[in-house]
């Protein structure tokens, strides 16, 4: 979809360089070095982090402590929004901590993949996202705790609007090609008729044809 929708016009985004995480910001999210990307970016007008979900109070708080005024909130939107918003990002942002990697790939990887835009992911390097987005060529992965490095590869996308592009467009190719439903109806076809596989000749019985 476009990116000059009515997402952006609706929320004063025209002409911004939207930096979009869309979902929960829960205790599995980099919350500290998206605030210290965010202060030291003070300076670029034309960057707005655009956060929507749910929100303790106390985090919003913890970004206006520091007037992040370019830092906005939005509830939840309604799923015939959702395309919409997504498309209105320039970036889509997905955070992991190093006790929850390796154990969670957030869906949203897959929907802004499905949006045609890049992602920007703060994830250890050894976290199945980072491998995603290398592989693929969608994106790019900042390790937790790495503000400065944080701020360097958003000024990259910045200043580099094929980049943008082109990575989104791999990110949608690479969905289609493997991730689409039918490919993944396939892969669990296969997963499972291994194991059934598996568990006859482990009993001496072999699979009928």
């Amino acid at each position: 979809m476009a990116k000059d929708n009515e997402f952006r016009r609706e929320h004063g985004l025209v002409g911004k360089f939207v930096i979009l995480y869309a979902g929960n910001i829960g205790y599995n999210s980099v919350l500290e070095d998206v605030i210290e990307a965010a202060k030291r970016l003070r300076d670029e007008e034309r960057i707005r982090f655009v956060i929507v979900g749910r929100v303790k109070a106390s985090l919003r708080k913890w970004f206006s402590r520091y007037d992040l005024h370019y830092v906005d909130f939005y509830p939840y939107q309604p799923r015939e929004k959702y395309s919409e918003m997504l498309a209105a990002a320039d970036l889509g942002l997905v955070t992991l901590t190093e006790d929850s990697y390796y154990t969670s790939l957030p869906s949203k990887v897959f929907n802004i993949m499905a949006s045609g835009r890049p992602i920007l992911a703060i994830t250890p390097p050894s976290s199945e996202i980072a491998g995603l987005l290398e592989g693929a060529q969608c994106g790019l992965n900042v390790a937790p705790s790495s503000p400065d490095k944080l701020v360097e590869v958003i000024l990259t996308f910045l200043q580099d609007e094929q980049l943008v592009a082109v990575m989104g467009r791999n990110g949608r190719t690479v969905l289609e090609e493997q991730f689409s439903r039918e490919q993944c109806i396939r892969m669990y076809d296969r997963l499972f008729h291994s194991l059934v596989d598996t568990n006859h000749e482990l009993n001496g019985n072999k699979m009928p044809e």
